[in-house]
Parts: C-alpha cells; structure tokens; sequence
C-alpha cells in the first residue's frame, strides 16, 4: 500500500467556485496534490471539480470525500503551499494594520445626536436652496411683466410722443 502523503496543518480562509456560485472556505490541511478544508456554505459533492483562490493562488482540485461540510480535493498539478501560506500571512498583515488603530464604539446617545445635527444642516441646506429658487422664480416673473407692460404700452406711448413733439 502507498504510504500517505504528509499533512501540513494550517487555517487558511479562502474563496471557492463551485459551479456558477462563490462561497467561503476555511483550508485545514495541504499536501502537495490535495487539501481538506470546510465549506462556508454548500459542499461540493465527490467527484466535482472546484476552485480555489486565495489573493493570485488558484487551485483547481476534484473533491475525492466529503462529509458534511468537511471536504478532501486532489489536484492534477503540485500545489504552492508556501506561497498560499504567504498569501494568508500577508493578508493577515494587512488587516491588522488596518485595524491597528483604535476600535471605535460609538455611544448611542452621541450617535443619535450626531445624527439631529446632519438633519439639522440638512434642512437648512434645503431652506437655503428653496429660497433661492424662490427669489429667482420672482426675479424672472417680474421681469417677464415688466417686458409684457412695455410691450402693452410701447404704442400708446408712441402715439403720445409723436402728438408731443409734432403739436
């Protein structure tokens, strides 16, 4: 009987592709041809091809067992497990750097107030605004009247011109 290739413990969060739908994937072990992992949403079922892909590592494997949502894939071609433990590192880095800073809780009290105030500024946004167009609707009514007044007395006003300074 074949000895059985040796395991290398690890906890890789990744993303798998199992026909059209991506889900979640927590790898437990890998080998140079295959990995057991646990499936954050439906498994694929023996004999189905998957893939997996963790930062630029994609792993295209058969699923050989499953049970439950633990599952074993094997792969054609060797697998770069030190790059995908890299990959995991690196993105662990990166995380922790974002979240290197503080936690923020915020209090619900400021929160709620926090919230007044942007209401607040809110509708003295839109008072500014309906003002505005409000003055500029007047603006251009009164303007259209005087237009349509000069046209209504252009020709009277002719009329008392010419008898003015012909008479």
């Amino acid at each position: 009987m074949k000895e059985r290739e040796p395991r290398r413990r690890v906890l890789v969060k990744a993303r798998m592709r199992l026909g059209n739908d991506w889900s979640d994937v927590s790898i437990q072990n890998v080998s140079s041809r295959g990995l057991m992992a646990r499936a954050g949403g439906a498994a694929p079922q023996q004999g189905a091809y998957i893939e997996i892909r963790k930062a630029t590592i994609v792993i295209v494997a058969r699923a050989v067992w499953v049970k439950g949502q633990m599952f074993g894939v094997r792969t054609q071609d060797s697998l770069d497990i030190e790059g995908l433990l890299q990959s995991a590192a690196d993105q662990n880095k990166q995380v922790a750097n974002r979240g290197a800073g503080k936690v923020e809780r915020r209090d619900p009290q400021r929160l709620a107030s926090d919230i007044a105030a942007r209401t607040e500024r809110s509708r003295a946004l839109a008072r500014s605004m309906q003002f505005i167009v409000f003055v500029g609707v007047i603006g251009v009514a009164g303007w259209l009247l005087v237009d349509a007044l000069s046209g209504a007395l252009a020709s009277p006003l002719a009329v008392v011109r010419s008898a003015l300074a012909g008479g």
